[in-house]
């Protein structure tokens, strides 16, 4: 994780078990986000001048969950999912349809899973490429 940070990437809580807000009692959720946030202080500790960011799992959150995190972070939302997760996708598929819905301030999300590595390593790496070609910036979420 380290190297991670040292490499200028945010490291965010996305919940300990990657629940499902929406089918998740309120308490299980906070205690599941608690657990993720001690796991990330007792790794790498906290970013300072940075205020904390939670990126709910699938896009979605109830509003009284939202409003226990909101109290400490800062609740990042997405707004191109790749799908690179889904085994009826090409890479081709993943990189044509990401590519087609970014435009300037887009968070994308791309998946660093097994599931996900097939999609992931080819469209990322052409992604990046082709709006680096554009003249696009990539940063963190300061």
């Amino acid at each position: 994780m380290n190297q991670v940070i040292a490499d200028g990437h945010l490291i965010g809580n996305h919940t300990f078990n990657h629940l499902r807000g929406w089918k998740t009692e309120n308490e299980l959720y906070h205690e599941n986000f608690l657990k993720c946030e001690t796991w990330i202080n007792q790794h790498q500790g906290a970013i300072r001048g940075q205020k904390p960011k939670f990126r709910p799992p699938h896009g979605r959150i109830k509003k009284a969950q939202a409003k226990n995190i909101l109290t400490s972070h800062e609740i990042v939302m997405w707004d191109v999912l790749t799908g690179d997760f889904s085994q009826n996708l090409s890479p081709e598929t993943v990189l044509q349809k990401s590519i087609q819905y970014t435009e300037s301030g887009s968070i994308v999300v791309f998946h660093d899973s097994i599931k996900a590595n097939r999609n992931m390593s080819y469209a990322l790496p052409r992604y990046l490429a082709h709006f680096k070609e554009k003249g696009f910036e990539f940063r963190s979420l300061v």
